[in-house]
């Protein structure tokens, strides 16, 4: 499930720039997406935007453009991430386990 309030933090095209997009906060920290979850530069940025708690997790370029134009349309009932049939039509992001950076 993504946490539309942690889009909240910066400038939408922000997300597009750094090719991240955040998913939740729990209680290790906040997860956030990647396009390349090795970018240095990226990961510097969702520090200074999240903390230095990080929880990664890796997708592609189209699923992190998806999400971007989701939260640009507003959080509509029927177009939530975690509400559709078939959420992996929507998005696909595979997790890193236990990795904090």
């Amino acid at each position: 499930e993504i946490d539309r309030t942690l889009f909240s933090k910066a400038p939408i095209k922000w997300y597009a720039e750094h090719r991240l997009i955040p998913l939740q906060h729990e209680a290790q920290g906040t997860r956030i997406a990647f396009a390349d979850p090795h970018n240095q530069q990226d990961l510097e940025a969702a520090r200074q935007v999240y903390g230095h708690n990080l929880l990664r997790a890796v997708t592609c370029n189209a699923s992190i453009e998806k999400v971007i134009e989701w939260v640009k349309r507003g959080n509509k009932k029927e177009e939530t991430v975690d509400n559709r049939k078939n959420q992996k039509d929507f998005i696909q992001i595979q997790t890193i386990k236990s990795q904090k950076v």
